[in-house]
């Protein structure tokens, strides 16, 4: 079975359209109901995927299957907004992104889901064209913001975790030494030549060769390795 990706649609000069479709303007809002937790909407997302015999590895393909947690459109699918009410989407993505700005108070459940929705919206070229039409009347702060989830939606494995060492793109012997520094546990070679009274044996000795030979990169990249897309 093909992933389901959005059909976005086009007028007549080939451009993405901005407004809603006949199902998105006959959408009734829900009311208010507990959002669910990140873990919930992705299993959930999976279960979809699974159900029409597609691969939960796409991760395109399972984002699409999120439902959306908030606003106008909550308990609709990222896909289904996409295809249906691209200009609304576009518009809360940039409030998305200019919450991050000013700093975001959204509960971590919320803040998840927006975090999901914006991952979506930057792997379509036809979505991150509508998003950077509605955030033309936007700040320049966060029109660079967008483009810098843009530029990273490509990254390749074992990359993602450079965002937690420094925020910006790593070369792969770049980001070895910060993930040695900062996963090897600092190195204390005991001064021998000094009388103590507790002097050294052959066991620390032997601790201290095991130490020096220590090598975490190939389990500690492992833990941050991400399918590609």
């Amino acid at each position: 079975m093909p992933p389901k990706y959005p059909s976005i649609r086009r007028g007549r000069d080939g451009i993405p359209v901005l407004y809603d479709s006949d199902a998105a303007r006959q959408f009734k809002e829900r009311a208010w109901f507990p959002p669910q937790t990140a873990s919930q909407v992705e299993n959930l997302a999976k279960e979809c995927v699974r159900e029409r015999g597609g691969d939960v590895n796409d991760r395109k393909d399972v984002l699409g299957e999120f439902v959306l947690q908030s606003g106008k459109y909550r308990g609709q699918k990222f896909c289904w907004l996409l295809e249906n009410c691209p200009g609304y989407v576009g518009w809360f993505v940039g409030s998305i992104l200019e919450d991050r700005v000013k700093g975001d108070k959204s509960s971590v459940t919320q803040m998840a889901n927006k975090d999901s929705l914006l991952m979506y919206c930057s792997m379509f070229e036809e979505s991150r064209a509508i998003v950077s039409q509605k955030l033309s009347g936007r700040s320049k702060k966060i029109q660079d913001e967008w483009k810098r989830l843009c530029e990273k939606r490509n990254v390749v494995p074992g990359q993602q975790f450079h965002l937690l060492l420094s925020g910006r793109e790593l070369s792969p012997e770049a980001l070895r030494r910060k993930v040695r520094r900062i996963a090897t546990p600092k190195r204390v070679t005991p001064n021998l030549k000094q009388p103590s009274r507790s002097p050294a044996t052959a066991d620390d000795m032997r601790l201290l060769e095991a130490v020096q030979e220590f090598e975490v990169e190939s389990d500690y990249f492992r833990c941050f390795t991400v399918p590609r897309s």
